[in-house]
């Protein structure tokens, strides 16, 4: 256990040790190292950043923009020197992002399905009046005129007699 960081009064702000979630400040403040990479006795200075001004800061370095417009591909651009930092930023902006996505997915199912059954209701009403006209139509009385229909038929009629005496004289 190693003290990471004491006020001016020599009382100890933040303690802990490498891999362990160090807490200080009543809470206010976490902080995980993971590895370390110093000579012994090396001190460090941890600064606390407002929330506001380190959200500031992540905006001027920080892109996210949808590759292709409405396909749900995005690139994630992060400006800077520590790349784990960077790893570390991308891959959180990356899960918040589908965390999101995935609490979106189940209303916009939810609104499809609304639509798809409002033009279900729309299409049954539709083929429901067709239906109707149809039999209304069907129902009626219909008129033929015989001398019409009779004359149909007998210009058929002579036209295959002709077809077949042109075959036959072949």
């Amino acid at each position: 256990m190693s003290t990471l960081r004491r006020d001016r009064n020599g009382n100890e702000l933040l303690k802990g040790s490498l891999g362990e979630m160090a807490l200080g400040l009543d809470g206010e403040m976490q902080i995980l190292v993971d590895s370390l990479a110093a000579r012994p006795g090396t001190q460090f200075e941890v600064k606390k950043s407002r929330r506001f001004d380190a959200v500031l800061n992540l905006q001027t370095t920080l892109s996210v923009s949808e590759k292709i417009k409405s396909t749900g591909i995005i690139e994630i651009a992060l400006e800077g020197a520590d790349r784990d930092y960077i790893q570390e930023v991308v891959d959180s902006v990356t899960n918040n992002l589908y965390l999101q996505r995935m609490q979106r997915l189940p209303s916009e199912t939810e609104s499809t399905l609304d639509f798809l059954g409002q033009q279900i209701l729309s299409v049954k009403t539709d083929l429901s009046y067709s239906e109707e006209a149809l039999n209304d139509f069907r129902s009626e009385p219909v008129s033929v005129d015989l001398s019409l229909e009779a004359g149909a038929a007998l210009d058929s009629l002579v036209q295959i007699e002709k077809d077949i005496s042109v075959m036959s004289i072949d």
